[in-house]
């Protein structure tokens, strides 16, 4: 592949089959691992969990270890393509809902309230970041107000 046409058309150009050819071959055993995990993943998925989602927590635990595998596979393919710090990106989230998928195995309400808590956690987080820097935001006075009542509103949701 030459400069120009990955200038041209970047990540989606058809040449760039050979580039991820040798980023598979120089890490080969890497790929060779990663792939018997995702086998191991998808079977568990399509075998032994999807054959029975006859309840809640096992039914949310399914629906996150889908999750789980489609993050898993783009950030495979992210990295067959060089584009790494995407990967990583894709890999906290992963992490983040392997880590749900252990509070649903004991749990589901256990998970409710934990995305219950960095929901509110998240918007108490933005609402912070919103008065911090109030001239930015060149609200009326009346914004102004409704968005000081919603933080309230929103910090007494603990």
């Amino acid at each position: 592949m030459d400069d120009q046409t990955m200038q041209r058309e970047g990540f989606l150009c058809v040449e760039l089959s050979e580039t991820i050819t040798n980023i598979r071959a120089r890490y080969r055993q890497w790929f060779e691992l990663a792939e018997v995990i995702n086998r191991l993943g998808m079977r568990w998925l399509y075998g032994d969990v999807a054959s029975g989602v006859e309840n809640k927590q096992r039914f949310v635990t399914v629906v996150l270890l889908m999750r789980v595998m489609q993050s898993y596979q783009s950030a495979l393919i992210l990295a067959e393509r060089g584009i790494i710090t995407d990967a990583h990106s894709l890999v906290r989230s992963l992490a983040e809902t392997a880590i749900a998928i252990g509070a649903a195995h004991q749990d589901v309400a256990v998970l409710g309230e934990q995305l219950k808590g960095d929901y509110h956690r998240h918007r108490r987080t933005i609402a912070h970041l919103l008065l911090t820097d109030r001239e930015a935001l060149q609200l009326s006075p009346e914004d102004q107000q409704a968005l000081e009542e919603a933080v309230t509103e929103v910090k007494s949701l603990r």
